[in-house]
């Protein structure tokens, strides 16, 4: 009998190659095994496909962790034949990253996320994959545009800070002159709305650390952030998908002029499953 093991990850314990390793060996003396490491968009998913990937390479870079002024080493794939990056936000902004006691989603911030996209398109990326699963953040994604140049003001003036403690001061902001994004498609399999009882605070933000009270606090943040989003572009960002990696696929898909892919579909033809 043959048996085709595609696992993903098991959330801040084995990753998908390991697990299909372990099933291997337990399983290889009585089956004909085909592992085939899988993911959706969370951690892992990097090491999942990069087997599938044919001319890759990993570019090793220092850049902000999941809270300001730490610093993380993290990886993305770059496959300089097609010119095409691989990034996953849960190497520089993910949660496992963290401590339980320095869970803080006030706090934490998606610009180690941005500085690596940053690299890739100095490495000329023409198009890169943005996989947004595992996060330890709550600040829809504005740490992200910050590395990549965004500049976020309240109403006197003054930088609003990162994480997402500083939405719901937002007023006003400067988008970078001259950047030329890519096409980004970011990876998720969530559908969360950005705000609300199902938005990405009350959903997501207690297993980061918030209590009953930052949660209600960072659901007026998402939600201010969006409404004034919606006054000065005439843009919704309360869609399927924004509250992903706590809203930063709203934050994608405004600022970076993202695609949202699901991402089990996507990683499934990268990797070209449907032939397993």
């Amino acid at each position: 009998m043959r048996l085709l093991v595609a696992p993903d990850s098991f959330k801040g314990t084995l990753s998908a190659t390991e697990i299909c390793g372990i099933l291997q060996q337990e399983l290889g003396q009585d089956f004909d095994v085909i592992c085939h490491p899988l993911a959706d968009g969370g951690e892992g998913t990097l090491a999942a496909i990069a087997g599938s990937l044919r001319d890759h390479q990993w570019i090793t870079q220092t850049v902000t962790g999941p809270l300001p002024g730490k610093t993380v080493t993290a990886q993305y794939l770059w496959l300089s034949t097609r010119q095409i990056a691989f990034i996953e936000m849960a190497q520089t902004s993910g949660l496992t990253l963290l401590q339980p006691a320095d869970y803080n989603p006030e706090l934490t911030t998606t610009y180690g996320t941005g500085e690596l996209i940053h690299h890739a398109i100095q490495q000329g990326a023409k198009q890169i994959y943005l996989a947004i699963g595992g996060s330890a953040t709550n600040d829809a994604g504005l740490g992200c545009l910050m590395a990549l140049g965004w500049q976020f003001f309240d109403g006197a003036g003054q930088c609003i800070g990162y994480g997402g403690q500083g939405l719901i001061k937002l007023a006003r902001w400067i988008s970078p002159p001259g950047l030329i994004l890519p096409p980004i498609t970011v990876l998720c399999d969530v559908t969360n709305p950005l705000y609300g009882v199902n938005g990405a605070a009350y959903v997501y933000a207690p297993q980061k650390g918030a209590d009953a009270s930052m949660v209600e606090r960072l659901d007026q943040g998402l939600r201010h952030f969006a409404q004034v989003v919606q006054q000065t572009e005439n843009l919704d960002l309360n869609f399927p998908g924004a509250g992903a990696a706590g809203g930063l696929g709203a934050g994608a898909k405004w600022g970076l002029k993202a695609n949202l892919e699901r991402g089990f579909t996507a990683i499934a033809q990268l990797t070209q499953f449907s032939e397993k």
